[in-house]
């Protein structure tokens, strides 16, 4: 057995609890954010400019894109029909400044072939997320539905990322595969709930995931505990997402643990006295960090950056239900 120093458990007596994931985007995309329509898209230089239908596919694009694309989106309301949309003159602009255009396809956006068709351009390339798929004429237009879709999308924005832009190619693949073990967490979460279960035991469901999406799944599992009286045992690297919705946290060090409230555990006392050496905990925004700690590599390790023991057949990190 590999012993690394520092389990961290969040324990919510009621449940603390787990779900979904809203997505972000720097043009505003996100399934429950505010809208940004027909923002410019002429990239700064450098950036490749791409502009994204929907919302989601955009965020998709921004994620394996990094710092080096701008994406706009040109829908990013849930409650905008893209059926009946009316496209604006800034959502031309967008499309005509692009490198790349991401459309659902599918019948689902017809406005961005009327925008395509009235800014023609020699250099630009579109991706029709369907197409790509292998969506048949008769599959729910809601593709991002589907996590296999999802996959395949990504993959091809990747492809094409790295097309137009081959001296980053490396970096996109790189960032495609943080992306695919981001959903393969989200999958987990969601079929661990699919049971409504009593009992809900999550070790590392927000691995793998930023900061936005670590939020956004433990607020949703908090959600859940409260409408379903859902218990939940949280293990867990990144505690600071979950620190305002747990009610007992479990700190273990090699042999010794401390059990308490996160105010009562997570102090520079209790865990100097766990780990047998001068430890500092300091909190800054409502965040904690822990400095001195022996496995913590970096200054800036958070408190949630101290590892558990593992098997060398330690199962994937996930959630499991008992019901």
């Amino acid at each position: 057995m590999k012993q690394r120093a520092g389990v961290l458990a969040a324990i919510a007596t009621i449940a603390l609890v787990a779900a979904a994931c809203s997505r972000t985007t720097d043009a505003g995309a996100g399934n429950n954010l505010p809208v940004t329509l027909g923002a410019t898209s002429h990239a700064p230089a450098g950036k490749l400019g791409v502009v994204a239908a929907e919302n989601f596919w955009g965020d998709i694009a921004r994620q394996i894109g990094g710092d080096t694309v701008q994406v706009t989106s040109i829908i990013s309301d849930p409650n905008t029909d893209p059926h009946q949309y009316e496209s604006s003159a800034r959502d031309g602009a967008a499309i005509a400044g692009a490198s790349l255009v991401i459309q659902n396809g599918a019948g689902y956006d017809e406005f961005i072939n009327k925008l395509l068709a009235a800014t023609p351009k020699s250099h630009r390339e579109v991706l029709d997320v369907a197409t790509v798929v292998g969506a048949g004429h008769d599959a729910n237009p809601h593709l991002w539905y589907s996590p296999d879709y999802v996959l395949k999308a990504a993959q091809a924005i990747q492809e094409q990322l790295a097309t137009e832009d081959p001296a980053h190619a490396a970096a996109y693949r790189s960032n495609l595969a943080t992306f695919r073990q981001g959903e393969q967490q989200r999958l987990r979460i969601a079929q661990a709930l699919l049971g409504d279960p009593q009992v809900l035991l999550c070790d590392e469901p927000l691995l793998s995931l930023d900061l936005a999406h670590q939020q956004a799944t433990s607020a949703l599992i908090d959600a859940r505990r409260r409408s379903a009286a859902t218990s939940v045992l949280f293990v867990t690297h990144e505690i600071n997402p979950v620190l305002p919705l747990v009610d007992r946290v479990l700190y273990l060090v090699g042999g010794r643990w401390a059990i308490g409230t996160p105010d009562d555990v997570l102090t520079s006392e209790t865990l100097s006295e766990l780990y047998g050496v001068d430890v500092d905990v300091l909190r800054v925004r409502g965040r904690i960090v822990v400095v001195g700690a022996p496995d913590a590599a970096h200054s800036d390790v958070l408190a949630s950056h101290h590892h558990h023991p593992v098997d060398d057949d330690h199962e994937m990190p996930g959630a499991r239900a008992w019901s």
